[in-house]
């Protein structure tokens, strides 16, 4: 399949793109009660990265799973319901002397801060975090080689990145968030990179505080790299959300994109231009 920019792909009227694409996917949907509660999606949705000991990529190969799918669940003593998935990510992990000098020294920035640290702080330390003019600048910053530069052909208005450590300044991961706007369809793309020093599995947790179903679906680009995708019924607020999660070369890519019923096509669209980046 040719390499296409979205800019390009949205211009097409016809379905000859989507059609080609989704015939390399599979599904395996997983239904569960849908019941309205909130009405923006920014507070409907929380993605929280949990990390849980366990050694990880016991077999050498990398890649996502899902954990469990459920709907409705009340944590036991309370009446607190949410829905969500748990996804199982197994990943290289990569040395420190991979990534460029400023941000090996980050790790020093973050042993101060727990020196520093005191109890009535509104700030935690463990976190470093700094803004970029785009995504490519901030690859140049952390200066891995093989983070991948992603160009969805679509305006950006913010990469941020954030580095995490510990009391030692040894640091544990990295993360570089992008933000894009096409219309009513807000997109955010995650590079993950988890360093030498941290020796646990990774599991991503996604939460709504609304019953919702999900739907898992691969696909597979020519270059035979899978993309897991994982889409959700729709919100109280009228949004959807769809997230497409790529491992390649110790790098967890996610592409999530919240949009709303008439625009699932172009989500669709844009999932599999993205996937085929890779």
């Amino acid at each position: 399949m040719n390499e296409k920019k979205f800019s390009d792909i949205m211009k097409e009227d016809d379905t000859d793109y989507i059609d080609e694409t989704i015939s390399h996917s599979h599904k395996a949907k997983q239904n569960s009660r849908f019941n309205r509660r909130l009405v923006i999606v920014s507070t409907a949705v929380i993605l929280v990265i949990l990390l849980i000991t366990c050694v990880a990529a016991a077999t050498g190969e990398f890649g996502t799973r899902i954990m469990n799918f459920f709907t409705s669940y009340i944590e036991p003593g309370t009446d607190y319901e949410q829905s969500g998935f748990d996804l199982d990510v197994a990943i290289e992990k990569i040395p420190m002397s991979d990534f460029s000098g400023e941000v090996q020294q980050v790790g020093s920035t973050i042993k101060q801060q727990f020196k520093d640290y005191k109890p009535y702080s509104s700030r935690h330390p463990g976190h470093w975090q700094a803004d970029f003019p785009s995504y490519e600048k901030a690859c140049e910053y952390i200066g891995f080689d093989k983070l991948k530069q992603i160009d969805l052909g679509l305006e950006e208005q913010a990469a941020t990145l954030s580095i995490s450590g510990d009391e030692n300044g040894q640091i544990s991961s990295i993360t570089l968030e992008t933000y894009y706007s096409i219309d009513d369809i807000n997109v955010q793309h995650f590079s993950l990179i988890y360093t030498e020093n941290f020796d646990e599995e990774v599991i991503l947790r996604t939460r709504t505080t609304e019953n919702v179903e999900y739907e898992e679906s691969f696909y597979t680009n020519d270059n035979n790299k899978q993309c897991h995708i994982i889409d959700s019924t729709e919100l109280e607020s009228g949004y959807k959300v769809m997230d497409g999660y790529i491992v390649d070369d110790g790098v967890l890519y996610n592409l999530h994109i919240a949009y709303q019923k008439e625009d699932s096509e172009q989500a669709v669209k844009l999932i599999y231009l993205w996937a085929d980046l890779f």
